[in-house]
């Protein structure tokens, strides 16, 4: 999901650059480093990992309860296949199963949910400094390195600890 965001970062940047000349330098920023590294993208990401071992802890106490269940339901055919209880118990495990494939479907939309509401703010902030970059040092578009496709270029032309420091300044000045 964030590289989706990411993507259309980069596509945003590129609608409000304007026209460029075939000389005009581009920039690159590493957007996954900006959010490691940056105060921000580093209080988010504690925060989301938190927020999955929360639900991961949800997920064990029902992947425990399905483990009785089996076990059970192996006692069972081991001790009589033929118990007349066996149908009901294996009828009640698949709904657990069905039941813990839909909570697990459940967590992991909510994690996304968490990770875009979480990076949402930064990226559009990291937007905003990457785009005064851009004017202030005459290039023409910014990407990030891990959406463009290009694998080498100027050193000179990452923006990206620029980036980090720009941001982290505006972080804490609002006392986060």
């Amino acid at each position: 999901m964030r590289r989706t965001c990411l993507a259309v970062l980069c596509v945003a940047c590129l609608s409000f650059c304007g026209s460029a000349r075939a000389e005009s330098p581009i920039g690159f920023v590493d957007m996954t480093r900006i959010i490691q590294q940056s105060s921000a993208g580093a209080a988010a990401m504690k925060e989301l990992a938190a927020f999955k071992e929360q639900k991961n802890k949800s997920l064990a106490v029902k992947e425990n309860d399905l483990q009785g269940r089996r076990d059970q339901i192996n006692q069972k055919i081991s001790d009589n296949p033929k118990d007349a209880g066996l149908p009901k118990l294996q009828k009640n495990y698949q709904e657990a199963v069905q039941a813990y494939n839909k909570l697990q479907a459940d967590h992991q939309a909510e994690i996304q949910k968490k990770d875009r509401e979480l990076t949402h703010g930064i990226l559009e902030e990291v937007y905003l400094i990457c785009n005064d970059l851009k004017r202030e040092k005459g290039y023409a578009y910014v990407f990030d390195k891990g959406q463009s496709g290009i694998i080498v270029f100027p050193p000179e032309n990452d923006l990206t600890t620029e980036v980090i420091k720009r941001y982290d300044a505006k972080y804490k000045a609002r006392g986060k």
